[in-house]
């Protein structure tokens, strides 16, 4: 007796992912890994949280301390009464330089309680410009930020088509694309929802359902959130 196959429906879904990679944003942890860590207890303009432009300020601060220096000994050796003066203004300088290094936030960054301290980015950056990295990994961390403020979340794409064969049924699917961003837009959830029908039209194809049926159960989709 012949075997009798049928497609009963399709369906496209968009799930939501529970257990997504974030990893390629960067991580939380108790302790910070390498110079552009973000230190949540600062703002994200403090000194603490921009080593590009402290490193510009220390090099500064080197500038007028070896100033200071020659202008020092030139008062030192010879008594000169300009020198001296000079040597006083440069000391100022440095002193506001080496203020500008500080914290001047007080620590009034996101990091709540009982909550990591450091957000430390994902390495993807590395060889770049410092001052890049930085900005680079200010943006992952306000991207990740809103993702714990659930203003985006991760969802999968996965078409199924229920089926009999003979007497059992069975939910047949795509393998299915996990890890969308859910504001990536309408066009690209589109092109991701023929794409994993087109795959699981080839399913179908391999469990020996004809061209022509598998035409009359694509001609009505159905479309799922869950």
């Amino acid at each position: 007796m012949k075997q009798t196959k049928r497609i009963l429906s399709v369906t496209v879904k968009r799930m939501f992912d529970d257990s997504p990679d974030t990893s390629w944003l960067g991580e939380y942890a108790s302790k910070p890994k390498g110079e552009y860590s973000i230190d949540r207890r600062h703002s994200l303009d403090c000194p603490v949280n921009n080593p590009h432009i402290v490193n510009q300020l220390e090099r500064i601060s080197s500038y007028l301390d070896k100033e200071r220096r020659h202008a020092a000994d030139l008062y030192e050796h010879y008594g000169q009464l300009a020198d001296s003066a000079r040597y006083d203004e440069l000391e100022t300088a440095q002193d506001t330089i080496l203020a500008l290094q500080e914290c001047d936030c007080d620590e009034s960054g996101t990091g709540g309680r009982n909550e990591y301290q450091y957000f430390n980015g994902s390495g993807n950056y590395t060889g770049e410009p410092l001052e890049d990295i930085v900005t680079y990994t200010k943006q992952d961390y306000a991207r990740m930020e809103s993702l714990n403020n659930q203003d985006w979340y991760y969802l999968g794409i996965r078409a199924d088509a229920r089926i009999v064969i003979g007497n059992l049924c069975q939910d047949i699917t795509s393998g299915g694309l996990w890890g969308i961003e859910s504001d990536s837009g309408e066009e690209y959830f589109k092109e991701e929802e023929e794409n994993q029908l087109s795959e699981l039209k080839d399913v179908l194809k391999s469990l020996g359902f004809g061209t022509r049926a598998i035409f009359a159960a694509f001609k009505d989709v159905k479309h799922k959130d869950e």
